[in-house]
C-alpha cells in the first residue's frame, strides 16, 4: 500500500504541476495548455446577423456562456491558481466567439461535467457546450449538435507497471469512466467481463487509478493521451479501441435552433479550411506528439 501511496503522490504532483505550468504559458489571445505556439483568432468586429437569431442575441449581449470540461489536459483545463482555461475545446470556443464578434474575455466558461451537459443546454445555463461531447442519436432527442469538429477512438489508460495490454486482460478488473458518458455505457456493452466504476469526472477516475482503487480508465483517446502526456511517465495510454465506432465531438446547443446550428456548422467548416482548426489542434492536443489529422466532415441535418 505504501508503494501505491507514493505513486499516487507522484502522479498527483505531476498532473498538478503540468496544469499549473501549462496554463501559465499562454501569452497570446488564443492561449494553449503547452509550450506550443499559441493560436490566435481574428474577431469579426463588424459582424452582423439577422434579427431574432441566436447569433444576433449573443453579439448584442457582448458575451457567450460555454460549457466545457475543466479537468482534461489538452481538451479543457482550468488553472486552479489563476483561473485560466486552456485546451482544444477552449480554442474551438474562442473561434466561435470571434466569429460572433466577441473577444476571448467576453466568453464565460463554466464547468459542464458529462452528466449535466444536456440539462445545462435545456435550462439555459449555457449557450453552447464544447466539452468532449460525443454526438449520439440518444442525445439528439434532447439537444442539437453542430459538427463534428473532432473524431477519436475510445481507448484505455493504465499505470506504467500494469499488466493490462488489451481488452482480454480486463476480466474482473475495475474500469472507470465518467457517469453519463458514452464511454461508461460502452464498458457495460463492450467489456462485459469488467466491473464498471462510474465517477463524476475523468480526473477522479485518474486519481483512483493512481491509488490503485481502479485498474484502468476508459474514455476517448484524445482525452487519455492528454492525461498520459502530463503524468511524467506514470500513466500509459493503450490504443485498443474499446468501441468500434469513432466518437465524434460536436458543439451542443438547443434542440430546435436550426439557424444557430447551421451557422455553427459553417464556422467549423471555415476553420477547417483556413488552418485555424489545425493551429488550435497542434497547440493543444498535438503537443502529445500527434500532429493535426485531417478534420472531419461536418454532418448537417
Amino acid at each position: 500500500m505504501r508503494t501505491k501511496h507514493i505513486a499516487a503522490i507522484a502522479l498527483t504532483t505531476a498532473l498538478g504541476t503540468a496544469a499549473l505550468s501549462g496554463c501559465g504559458s499562454a501569452k497570446k489571445a488564443g492561449g494553449s495548455d503547452n509550450k506550443g505556439p499559441a493560436p490566435s483568432v481574428t474577431v469579426a468586429t463588424s459582424a452582423s446577423f439577422a434579427a431574432g437569431t441566436t447569433m444576433e442575441k449573443l453579439n448584442k449581449a457582448g458575451k457567450i456562456t460555454i460549457g466545457i470540461k475543466i479537468d482534461q489536459p489538452g481538451i479543457g483545463l482550468k488553472d486552479p491558481a489563476g483561473g485560466k482555461y486552456t485546451g482544444f475545446d477552449v480554442e474551438i470556443g474562442k473561434i466561435i466567439a470571434a466569429d460572433l464578434g466577441l473577444k476571448p474575455e467576453q466568453i464565460n466558461f463554466v464547468e459542464a461535467v458529462s452528466a449535466n451537459r444536456e440539462t445545462f443546454i435545456q435550462n439555459g445555463t449555457v449557450d453552447i457546450v464544447i466539452a468532449s461531447y460525443s454526438i449520439t442519436d440518444t442525445r439528439k432527442q434532447k439537444v442539437s449538435f453542430a459538427g463534428p469538429y473532432l473524431e477519436t477512438d475510445q481507448d484505455l489508460l493504465v499505470t506504467k507497471g500494469s499488466k493490462i495490454a488489451g481488452l482480454a486482460d480486463l476480466a474482473g478488473k475495475k474500469v472507470c469512466s465518467a457517469k453519463g458518458s458514452t464511454s461508461f455505457k460502452n464498458i457495460q456493452t463492450n467489456i462485459p467481463q469488467a466491473t464498471p466504476i462510474g465517477l463524476d469526472t475523468y480526473s477522479q477516475c485518474v486519481d483512483q487509478l493512481g491509488t490503485g482503487q481502479v485498474d484502468a480508465v476508459t474514455t476517448d483517446g484524445a482525452i487519455l493521451q492528454g492525461y498520459a502526456a502530463k503524468s511524467a511517465g506514470q500513466l500509459k495510454y493503450l490504443p485498443v479501441s474499446v468501441n468500434p465506432d469513432k466518437q465524434k465531438y460536436g458543439i451542443g446547443l438547443a434542440k430546435d435552433d436550426a439557424q444557430f446550428r447551421g451557422w455553427l456548422d459553417d464556422q467549423l467548416t471555415k476553420a477547417f479550411g483556413d488552418g485555424t482548426w489545425a493551429q488550435a489542434y497542434n497547440a493543444t492536443l498535438g503537443q502529445a506528439g500527434t500532429p493535426a489529422p485531417a478534420p472531419p466532415a461536418v454532418e448537417k441535418y
